[in-house]
């Protein structure tokens, strides 16, 4: 009985240690925020190559009413301003899939985690009640219902994530 008792015991500290996978929650919050770097660093590419377009722009206005340039350059310039506007647009484009594949990687692995821990907390609870049965000699009681499950503060991920999408829809519109 004493080795059961130690064995369920043995189980129980088995189990919690198996809790640290609120601690994934926490490094998939942590991988939200390096999204959110990463949007903040695109931006301001955006903001520079745009200032770069804005000038090339102005270089080809500049030559064509001072006519010091024959109509070959400003035709090269104009050229490559467009070479730079369609890179810039599929880069952009491809940072925004990225960027929304791993938005919906890290949901689903922060549901997967709260599911984990819920269902981790009902095995606890159920050991609890078992070893406390066995401990006082009776006949252990059916186990009572488990509380709902407490979430692992997946509505502060869940709001990153959003503000993390909504960011890059603003970006892909550019």
């Amino acid at each position: 009985m004493t080795q059961t008792i130690e064995h369920l015991h043995s189980q129980l500290a088995s189990l919690q240690s198996s809790l640290s996978l609120r601690s994934s929650g926490d490094e998939l919050i942590l991988k939200v925020t390096e999204l959110e770097s990463e949007n903040c660093t695109l931006r301001e590419e955006v903001h520079q190559q745009s200032s770069l377009i804005r000038e090339l722009d102005e270089d080809a206005g500049r030559l064509a009413l001072e006519g010091e340039e024959s109509a070959s350059v400003i035709q090269n310039l104009r050229e490559e301003n467009m070479a730079l506007k369609e890179n810039l647009f599929a880069t952009l484009q491809n940072q925004l899939a990225k960027s929304e594949n791993e938005a919906i990687i890290l949901k689903h692995d922060l549901q997967q985690s709260a599911r984990r821990e819920s269902e981790l907390r009902e095995i606890i609870n159920d050991l609890r009640s078992t070893m406390d049965g066995m401990a006082s000699g009776k006949k252990t009681p059916p186990p009572p219902p488990s509380p709902p499950p407490q979430p692992v503060d997946s509505s502060a991920a869940a709001s990153k994530i959003e503000s993390l999408e909504a960011a890059n829809r603003k970006l892909g519109n550019l």
